[in-house]
């Protein structure tokens, strides 16, 4: 399942503007997004009629951009603050974390 991709930013200098809050809600978005996509491949890997892993990819995509939406941020900053942990293993972590708190 694909989020609408972003322009690529500089991970250092956008790791310092992120609040503990936008972290937060990110991290939450993101353990969301993760049992969206998780249910959708168990569907798939379970047998799902090809003819409807179309319908299931596009409502699970849906879900995401809500999950997002719900947590007050765009698909921007979702984006942006992903990337950024890419190259910034605390920022990383504290996202891991917030995202378990959803996931558990």
């Amino acid at each position: 399942m694909a989020i609408p991709q972003q322009t690529r930013t500089d991970g250092a200098a956008a790791a310092e503007q992120m609040t503990d809050e936008l972290v937060a809600r990110v991290g939450a978005a993101a353990g969301k997004v993760a049992g969206i996509s998780q249910a959708l491949t168990d569907r798939i890997e379970a047998g799902e009629p090809v003819a409807d892993t179309q319908a299931l990819t596009a409502k699970a995509e849906e879900a995401a951009l809500r999950a997002i939406d719900e947590e007050g941020i765009t698909v921007t900053d979702y984006t942006r603050v992903l990337r950024a942990a890419e190259s910034d293993p605390e920022l990383e972590r504290r996202l891991a974390t917030a995202a378990r708190s959803i996931l558990e």
